[in-house]
């Protein structure tokens, strides 16, 4: 039907179409998002809580180091700290510094947990040592003070036990308070991908590590 000239027409205008905002695919984008944050949350948190025990850690392998020899007592550090000396300052100092070293430990956690294998404990223990293969040669590299009072195996040997010690707390809290759906993700493709990224990124850094270590103990003996 159509209206004559020069009358207007009044039939009443439809309504626009309602966007689906409670749509599945809506929903489900709403869930992954909420989920993704939450899960990043918990993992910076996990990350502040690893890294304060790690820098706890550090403090306890630094004392069964003054320990095993009392005759560096006193001798300052490079970084400005006498050996021997077990202060409640310095202790936090170390949590702190544990703490910010924590956060991007988390991150990378984050990143790769889909691919590091197992549960709980030991999810974060294989996470610990993958860690340790890949970061192992920043912190190693040119810090004489981890070899200079002890020999050098036993220092190694102690420090590199703060790696899985972190390990096995980030990852625990992150999927506990994360409620992190546990294993690789679904499409294929995006699986082995990650896994052949892993297992290239642990075999380049473990030979970084031997030649580091080679040098050390030609050094330090």
């Amino acid at each position: 039907m159509t209206s004559e000239p020069g009358m207007s027409d009044d039939r009443p205008l439809e309504p626009p179409t309602p966007v689906a905002v409670n749509s599945p695919s809506a929903r489900h984008i709403g869930v992954a998002v909420r989920h993704g944050v939450r899960l990043g949350a918990a993992g910076l948190l996990a990350g502040v809580a690893a890294g304060a025990v790690a820098g706890l850690g550090a403090r306890v392998a630094m004392l069964l180091v003054r320990l095993m020899n009392p005759a560096y007592n006193g001798i300052v550090t490079h970084a400005g700290y006498e050996v021997g000396q077990v202060t409640v300052g310095g202790t936090v100092a170390l949590m702190a510094q544990g703490v910010v070293t924590g956060i991007p430990g988390a991150l990378m956690y984050l990143v790769a947990r889909p691919w590091i294998p197992g549960r709980g404990a030991r999810k974060g223990l294989a996470f610990g040592l993958v860690l340790m293969v890949v970061t192992a040669p920043v912190v190693l590299d040119g810090n004489y003070e981890f070899f200079r009072y002890v020999p050098t195996w036993i220092s190694v040997l102690l420090f590199v036990l703060l790696y899985p010690l972190y390990g096995i707390v980030v990852s625990p809290v992150t999927e506990r308070l994360g409620a992190g759906t546990p294993g690789p993700p679904r499409n294929p493709a995006v699986a082995w991908a990650g896994y052949v990224l892993l297992a290239g990124a642990v075999v380049w850094f473990a030979l970084q590590d031997f030649f580091l270590l080679r040098d050390v103990f030609q050094l330090y003996g």
